[in-house]
């Protein structure tokens, strides 16, 4: 997230382009090779149903902002909505989310890192971009916006390069692979069904424009701007995707290797494969240090609110929060032994779990808009049919055994989450009640 100031300064351009900073990153560019692999040509439909349902819950969001600007974004309108428990409900299933969505990037970068280090350990490259991160973080937050924009350009860049060297290799003849064969009705459902939370978590932190938008000169803009990213974002996903498997059968892919790189390297140009890796490589840096940077700000401010422990609220020089940097330093942490101890599964594992944690937010995102902005949910059709979307993706991380392990440790978390809101809540209660 990016250093607030007192005064608006953003236009919408610039939070679209911010917001394309905070979401492109390796989920995309590695997660989607499991999605390929599992769906093959129903991938596609997965993406059109997770931008139209990821429009939905933006507007939503948007709404909300609109009728009662704050810094807080949806975790105070779910407070506002069903109490104080709500808001740290959904408070700390953002910060878990984000924590998780920082390992999955580690274990990216650490996969294509490997591209051209094979013999090296995928831990030792998650612990030196753990390292980087972090010194990142702690140099401050100027030059951090420029930067961030910098890299923004890049990944966007970066498809639209992808779409030129495929749109190439498709006028050569390179075509493999035909989007569908004929397959009966529910098993391409199931297919679907698989593949829209890979889908979905490529537009995770589409929601960072909400928590933004109190920066926005004119706040009405924020409309704009979402539209802008989400039909910007899904057009670039849609094309990619569907040149990826035009290039190549599904069953080449894997997520050990980007699709991208994979396509580029059967097109015979490994060149190019090895540079759009390193690009690949720096966009997935930039969204991990977004995300750290991001997430050690977001406990502070839950700690303004009573939400997190008061020792979280102290700062350090460069107004860096050094207590809540150090937890999540410790969430990294366990990403590296588990990326040590587990590598041929904890990719896919945190990617699903951050995926499933995020769509429970923006279902909360959903829900709060309910009961702030129309109290009667039979006006909200369509909301209730994003509603239902983001319950099948979750759903359909239980029936593909790479989702299998991400979707027990979202349940897990989520158990923990909850009970610690209830404690806060009966906490929060007995204060009230003595005061």
């Amino acid at each position: 997230m990016k250093n607030q100031s007192a005064e608006p300064s953003l236009s919408w351009w610039h939070l679209s382009l911010i917001g394309a900073g905070g979401t492109v990153g390796t989920g995309y560019f590695l997660g989607t090779g499991i999605a390929l692999k599992s769906s093959g040509g129903f991938t596609i439909p997965a993406f059109l149903i997770a931008a139209f349902a990821t429009w939905i819950v933006y507007k939503r969001l948007a709404m909300m902002t609109m009728a009662d600007p704050c810094e807080g974004s949806f975790c105070t309108y779910a407070g506002k909505a069903y109490g104080r428990w709500a808001a740290f409900l959904c408070g700390w299933i953002y910060w878990i989310s984000t924590v998780l969505i920082m390992g999955g990037q580690l274990t990216a970068l650490g996969i294509l890192s490997r591209y051209w280090f094979p013999s090296i350990p995928l831990w030792v490259f998650t612990l030196i971009f753990a390292v980087l991160s972090i010194t990142v973080v702690l140099l401050g937050a100027r030059g951090f916006d420029i930067a961030e924009d910098f890299f923004s350009v890049i990944k966007l860049s970066a498809l639209v390069i992808f779409l030129f060297i495929g749109a190439s290799l498709l006028s050569g003849g390179r075509n493999h692979f035909h989007l569908n064969g004929s397959m009966p009705l529910d098993e391409g459902f199931n297919r679907m069904r698989t593949s829209l939370i890979f889908a979905f978590y490529s537009f995770a932190g589409i929601e960072v424009i909400g928590l933004m938008a109190s920066q926005l000169t004119e706040t009405k803009d924020i409309f704009k701007s979402g539209r802008a990213l989400i039909l910007c974002l899904g057009s670039l996903y849609v094309l990619a995707l569907w040149v990826t498997m035009k290039l190549q059968a599904p069953t080449h892919f894997s997520s050990e290797e980007s699709p991208f790189i994979s396509v580029l390297n059967r097109g015979h140009v490994p060149i190019v494969a090895s540079c759009f890796n390193g690009v690949i490589l720096i966009a997935g840096f930039s969204a991990l240090a977004a995300a750290l940077f991001s997430v050690t700000r977001l406990l502070r401010s839950m700690a303004d609110e009573g939400e997190a422990p008061r020792i979280f609220k102290r700062k350090w020089k460069r107004d860096i929060p050094l207590p809540s940097l150090c937890l999540s330093v410790a969430g990294m942490g366990i990403a590296i032994i588990a990326s040590h101890l587990l590598p041929g599964i904890i990719f896919e594992a945190f990617i699903t779990a951050a995926g499933i944690l995020l769509l429970c937010n923006w279902a909360f995102i959903l829900l709060s808009s309910f009961k702030l902005l129309d109290k009667d949910v039979r006006r909200n059709g369509v909301s209730l049919f994003a509603l239902a979307i983001l319950v099948l993706a979750i759903s359909g991380t239980f029936t593909l055994k790479e989702s299998r392990y991400g979707f027990y440790l979202s349940m897990v978390l989520l158990v923990l989450i909850s009970l610690a809101s209830l404690l806060f809540n009966y906490k929060s209660s007995r204060r009230l009640a003595k005061s």
